[in-house]
């Protein structure tokens, strides 16, 4: 039986969704802070500043156990993207077409696009000036 296109077309996404699936289910049973086996940044090994993403396993272990606070002590930049990231995953995934074209046209545009660029960089040059 051939795949159809529409799946086709939304493999990709469906890929990433089940790493990050199966990365929340070992992540929810595995507290990266207690683990040697979980990757370590090497930005901050090499270099001793953090990257954008630096706290993030951490960001996700607290959130799924709870503790939204704690969660978002790891790493602000996640929480204030995390509704974001989770629209778009939803306009890609959602069997809507109208859903995902609304998430299209209002959502995947230059100007959210130059506004994640540049808070990314402002979050990079900030976390390491006031150690956030």
């Amino acid at each position: 039986m051939p795949i159809s296109q529409e799946i086709k077309q939304r493999l990709p996404w469906l890929i990433i969704a089940a790493v990050v699936l199966i990365y929340l289910i070992v992540n929810f049973f595995y507290d990266p802070e207690q683990t040697t086996w979980s990757p370590k940044c090497i930005l901050l090994q090499l270099t001793g500043f953090k990257c954008p993403g630096c706290g993030s396993q951490r960001f996700a272990y607290h959130l799924m156990h709870g503790d939204i606070l704690g969660a978002i002590h790891y790493n602000y930049f996640i929480a204030l993207l995390s509704p974001y990231l989770l629209l778009l995953l939803s306009g890609e995934l959602l069997p809507s077409r109208r859903w995902r074209q609304y998430v299209h046209t209002h959502f995947v545009t230059k100007l959210f696009g130059f506004s994640y660029i540049s808070l990314y960089f402002i979050w990079w040059v900030l976390r390491n000036i006031l150690n956030l």
